[in-house]
Order: structure tokens, then C-alpha cells, then sequence
């Protein structure tokens, strides 16, 4: 058995940074693979680029082109210091938009990783926080992004929603996290 130090964050990190690398594969990222727990990131990833069609084409170009950009060196407080950003992203064929991800160099994410997830509870709309909902601002939306009515006892977020995908939405830590739920009854 694979010993994991990193609290899953590499495999977190790559799923992301790869998805805009311009391989496919983000699926197949066999390390961790059956580790269910895991398997929301992909969901996250799915409704982060929710909207985009990267097969659109304009003249030669057929889909989106991935770039990868980074800050060899930047001024703070009027001093030259090395990078700290790299910015792999997807640009349009009109080159009029762009989707990716930052990956900030000095933050070392192996350690200070939390990943608060969210737990469903099938068969009564309610779902477990992994997270304090006091320290959070939530809301719950359905695909079109109505916001649904919801109340929060202890540290479960619960419903009268119909059947559907949903999406939870937080901030934490000054983070944004996106989670789309399924309510199943």
C-alpha cells in the first residue's frame, strides 16, 4: 500500500493544472483513483468550466489553445524578487476568453491543505459539512443559479428541494469553493 504524506494534495493540484494543460486525461489519473472521497474534485472541475465549448473553432484554429504564463520576477515594495505565479489557462479561438487556474509558488499547499467536503445524506435533501457553517457564507443554487431556500442545524445543511443537481457554494478562508450535490430522495 502507497503511503500519502500530502493529504492528497498533489493528486488535487495535478487534476486541476492538468486540466488546462491541453491533454485530456484528467480522468485517467490512475494514483488514487479508487479513493472515493477524492472523486468530487471532479465535479468541482466539471462545474468550474460549466459553459465553455473548447471544441468552438474560428477559421484554423480548431478548439481552445492552452497557455502556460508565469512572473520569472516581480517588484514588491520597490524590490526585484523571483516569481511566485504560474498561470496555466485554455484561450479561445477569437482570443477573447480564457479559462485556468493559478498556482501560487510559495505556498506550500502539501502541507496547509484542508479540503472541507461536503457529505451527502440521501433520502431527505440534507447534507453533513465538513466545515464550520458559522465561518462560512453559503448559499444553494440550482443549475440556473435560483438561489433555494435552506436551514442549517448544527453542521448539516438541509432542504425541501426536488429531485436535481445542485450547487453549494461557500466562501472559506477567503476561498471560493464551488460543490455541485445531487438530491436524490
Amino acid at each position: 500500500m502507497k503511503m500519502n504524506c500530502d493529504n492528497d494534495a498533489s493528486w488535487i493540484r495535478d487534476l486541476w493544472i492538468g486540466s488546462f494543460t491541453g491533454i485530456c486525461g484528467s480522468a485517467l489519473m490512475w494514483d488514487n483513483m479508487h479513493k472515493r472521497e477524492l472523486w468530487p474534485h471532479f465535479g468541482r472541475l466539471r462545474a468550474f468550466v460549466a459553459g465553455y465549448d473548447f471544441d468552438e473553432s474560428n477559421g484554423d484554429q480548431k478548439g481552445w489553445i492552452p497557455y502556460h504564463d508565469f512572473d520569472e520576477m516581480h517588484y514588491e515594495n520597490w524590490q526585484r524578487k523571483p516569481g511566485i505565479v504560474d498561470l496555466f489557462y485554455l484561450r479561445s479561438p477569437d482570443k477573447l476568453n480564457a479559462v485556468g487556474v493559478l498556482a501560487n509558488r510559495t505556498f506550500n499547499f502539501y502541507t496547509q491543505w484542508t479540503d472541507p467536503l461536503i457529505y451527502p445524506n440521501p433520502g431527505n435533501g440534507c447534507f453533513l459539512l465538513g466545515f464550520d457553517p458559522q465561518n462560512a457564507a453559503l448559499e444553494l443554487t440550482d443549475e440556473n443559479g435560483k438561489d433555494i431556500p435552506f436551514e442549517i442545524q448544527g453542521q448539516t445543511l438541509c432542504c425541501n428541494a426536488p429531485d436535481g443537481i445542485y450547487f453549494i457554494r461557500f466562501l472559506l478562508d477567503g476561498h471560493l469553493q464551488i460543490i455541485p450535490v445531487i438530491i436524490k430522495k
